[in-house]
């Protein structure tokens, strides 16, 4: 039906297209008193098929938006009782609920948690730096951007049963940067560690490492 033929009344438009007649005929019999609603907001009458009616009350999307404008959502504040659990997010440890579906699978409490623990996932368990070996640790108060701590230090803190603090230093014995046994291995001050001393041979000042 092109733009001339608006004009033209409904037995015109008929003897032209047959096919519309049945077309009519059959929107008629969709047209059920069960299929029929009233618009909250502008009060048209309307019809709708579907299994789900109870959420056939607005005719149109622009009704729907003029009747909640200015109105309190209904779930805003409220939480669905559901039979699910709280769980503690392995990356940053807040408490986070958890349908019973997900109950099994679920182990992060955001999408920024999940791209965090991918991260680690790939991370190498130990790598070398400068000559010292970090260790990959995450969980560790005092570790890098990289979550990597260096491996003298864990082994200095295990034998301490504390973590050392930032001004505490530990010193190889033996100046081997990878020989980190414990006997080799010795605690100093941040001031103490990188003095500046003298050569008792060539009396050249240089500063220990």
């Amino acid at each position: 039906m092109n733009a001339q033929e608006k004009g033209k009344t409904k037995e015109e438009i008929v003897r032209k297209y047959p096919g519309l007649a049945k077309g009519w005929e059959m929107a008629k019999t969709r047209k059920k008193p069960e299929n029929r609603y009233i618009c909250l907001q502008c009060g048209k009458e309307f019809y709708r098929r579907g299994r789900d009616r109870t959420r056939n009350k607005f005719c149109s999307i622009k009704c729907k938006r003029e009747w909640w404008k200015g109105r309190p959502s209904p779930f805003k504040g409220k939480i669905r009782k559901r039979n699910g659990i709280y769980k503690k997010c392995e990356i940053c440890g807040t408490e986070f609920y958890v349908n019973p579906a997900d109950i099994e699978r679920a182990k992060y409490c955001s999408k920024k948690c999940r791209d965090e623990s991918k991260k680690n996932k790939f991370k190498k368990e130990k790598i070398k730096l400068q000559g010292y070996i970090y260790v990959f640790t995450p969980d560790h108060p005092f570790k890098n951007s990289q979550k990597y701590v260096a491996e003298h230090r864990l082994v200095m803190e295990r034998a301490l049963g504390r973590y050392l603090k930032p001004e505490e230093d530990v010193h190889h014995i033996n100046g081997i940067k990878d020989d980190n046994k414990i006997e080799n291995l010795m605690i100093v001050t941040h001031d103490k560690h990188y003095e500046e001393i003298e050569c008792p041979y060539c009396h050249k000042k240089f500063r220990r490492k």
